[in-house]
C-alpha cells in the first residue's frame, strides 16, 4: 500500500486527506521543499512542479514513466491511465493530464523512501524523437499555430505583436541566454527526461512508437493493451525538406547535439527520421515478478 501523507488539520491531525487535495497541496514548491529535503531525491534538470506533474508511479505495476514533450507523451499517459485497474471512466481528453484524478501517482504521493525504493527497483521508461522533426514539430504546433509557448517566447525576446519568426529566426532565439530551458516542448530531451538521474530500463523510439509502446504497454499489465486516441499532430515529418537546409540543419544539430548522441539519431540526415541505433526489448521475453510496493 502507498503510505499517503496525512492530513495536518487540527480536528484529525492523523487523518489522510482526499487525494484530490492532496496532490494540489504537495505539487506547490514549499510542499515539495518539505517532502524532499535531500537534494539527490529530484534531478536537478526538472522544477519541483516538473519533476512531481511529469512522472507518473505505477506502484501496481512497479514502474516510473517520465513524460517527454513532443514524443507522444499524451498518448502514452492515456494509455497508461485506461491500463490501471483504478482507472475510472474518463470522458474528456484533458484529466489524463490532470494528476487529481489520474490514477498513477506523483513522486509527492510517495515517501521519500518509497520513492528511493522506487528508483532503484522499478522498471523507469520514456520516448525520445529524432530531434529534427520533434524541433520543427513544435515550431509549426507552438510558434506558428500560436500556442502559449509562443507569448512565453515573446515575453523573453521582446519582439512585437503578431510577428512570426521563420523557422531559422526560431531555432536562432533559441540559441540565446536561458532560452533553451524555457519551455519543454523545446527543451533538450535529455534534461526533459533528466536522463542522468533516473536509470532507465528502456528509451523507445518515437519513430518505431507503433511496435515498440503496445509491445512495452502489454508486458508492463500482462493482459491486452489499451491504447488511448491518436490526436491529430503536425504532420511535421512530412514537411522537413520545406524547413532543412544548411543552415538550418547545423543550428538544430548545435542545439541538440547530446540528444543526437544518447537516443541514436543522425545529426546530419534532417530527412531520414530512422535512428541509427535501434533499441533491444530483451526484457519482453523476461516474466514481470510484481510484488506489493
Amino acid at each position: 500500500m502507498v503510505e499517503r501523507v496525512a492530513s495536518m488539520t487540527k480536528g484529525n491531525p492523523g487523518r489522510v486527506a482526499p487525494r484530490s487535495s492532496q496532490v494540489v497541496r504537495l505539487l506547490g514548491q514549499e510542499a515539495g521543499k518539505l517532502q524532499y529535503l535531500n537534494p539527490a531525491s529530484r534531478p536537478t534538470d526538472m522544477t519541483f512542479g516538473r519533476f512531481f506533474n511529469s512522472t507518473f508511479v505505477s506502484t501496481a505495476r512497479r514502474f516510473v514513466y517520465v513524460k517527454n514533450d513532443k514524443a507522444g507523451s499524451s498518448f502514452i499517459i492515456r494509455s497508461l491511465t485506461r491500463s490501471e485497474k483504478k482507472a475510472r471512466r474518463i470522458r474528456h481528453r484533458t484529466p489524463f493530464l490532470n494528476r487529481q484524478v489520474n490514477p498513477l501517482l506523483t513522486p509527492a504521493e510517495l515517501s521519500p523512501r518509497q520513492w528511493e525504493r522506487a528508483l532503484s527497483r522499478y522498471f523507469v521508461f520514456t520516448f525520445s524523437r529524432n530531434p529534427f522533426s520533434r524541433t520543427l514539430s513544435c515550431y509549426l504546433d507552438r510558434i506558428v499555430g500560436r500556442d502559449e509557448s509562443y507569448f512565453v517566447l515573446q515575453k523573453k525576446i521582446g519582439f512585437a505583436d503578431g510577428f512570426q519568426p521563420s523557422f531559422a529566426e526560431f531555432l536562432e532565439m533559441l540559441g540565446g541566454d536561458g532560452i533553451l530551458d524555457l519551455d519543454t516542448h523545446w527543451k533538450p530531451q535529455y534534461r526533459n527526461i533528466a536522463y542522468d538521474y533516473f536509470n532507465y530500463g528502456f528509451i523507445g523510439h518515437f519513430e518505431h512508437f507503433g511496435d515498440e509502446f503496445p509491445a512495452l504497454l502489454r508486458w508492463l499489465y500482462r493482459r491486452k493493451a489499451k491504447l488511448g486516441e491518436v490526436r491529430a499532430g503536425t504532420a511535421a515529418t512530412s514537411q522537413l525538406a520545406d524547413y532543412y537546409d544548411d543552415r538550418t540543419t547545423r543550428l538544430v544539430s548545435d542545439l541538440y547535439h547530446r540528444d543526437f548522441e544518447l537516443f541514436g539519431y543522425d545529426d546530419a540526415a534532417p530527412l531520414d527520421m530512422n535512428p541509427v541505433r535501434h533499441n533491444a526489448m530483451d526484457f519482453l521475453n523476461e516474466p514481470r515478478r510484481i510484488r506489493a510496493g
